[in-house]
């Protein structure tokens, strides 16, 4: 006969300090999609010359989470086109230009 051995998984604490949840703008309460899309759309509302530039976006995105290092905050076009193409609002494809 063989002897079946119980196979168990090992519990691991999470790690102290560990962000727990959705991390939440400082201002706002959004989280970093829903901050994503207000930015977008009140750039497409406002007049040629009062739009924010790429490097405001990321400004104000940092500034709005402060603490967050994440690279995608730099990326400024790369999630102007997913916005675009409806990638963070679901099926509705907006437009920003």
């Amino acid at each position: 006969m063989t002897t079946i051995q119980k196979v168990t998984k090992k519990k691991t604490a999470r790690r102290p300090g560990g962000v727990k949840g959705r991390p939440r703008g400082k201002t706002t309460g959004l989280g970093i999609q829903e901050y994503w899309v207000k930015l977008f759309r009140q750039n497409a509302y406002v007049a040629k010359k009062d739009c924010m530039a790429d490097a405001q976006i990321t400004a104000a995105m940092k500034a709005e989470f402060p603490g967050r290092d994440s690279a995608v905050f730099d990326r400024v076009s790369s999630v102007r086109n997913k916005y675009n193409k409806g990638g963070l609002t679901g099926d509705e494809v907006s437009k920003s230009w």
